[in-house]
């Protein structure tokens, strides 16, 4: 009887420092879905995946900010991701051999005798 308790109490120690474990993961779902911007529909690479997690979609940044015309970037010394989204009207200045790299929104100051550049590159 009492290797019959020293047993059940050891499972159940078990067991409860398992339940206790699992609480601190996060399960999240992977699932399809069709990308639909500006009335266009849009395919994904396989990069790319949306997760479901507690019924709230997560979705690929670069792929939506892209595909919207925007730039995005991340920051990975601060954690920040940016993202910058320049108005149809507004000219950027581009390389064809590098495709990735825009220009724009460059401001010019006057810092004491020398003039400084500030922008968006």
């Amino acid at each position: 009887m009492k290797k019959f308790l020293l047993g059940l109490v050891c499972g159940i120690t078990v067991t409860a420092s398992t339940a206790v474990y699992a609480s601190d993961t996060i399960q999240a779902y992977l699932f399809p879905v069709r990308y639909q911007i500006n009335g266009e529909i849009k395919g994904m690479e396989k990069d790319y995946s949306t997760l479901n997690y507690n019924g709230h979609v997560y979705v690929p940044i670069r792929f939506i900010t892209e595909n919207l015309g925007a730039f995005v970037d991340y920051n990975d010394r601060n954690t920040e991701i940016k993202v910058n989204y320049f108005p149809a009207g507004m000219d950027l200045l581009t390389d064809n051999k590098y495709p990735n790299i825009h220009f724009g929104i460059i401001d010019l100051y006057l810092d004491g005798g020398y003039t400084g550049i500030w922008g968006l590159v």
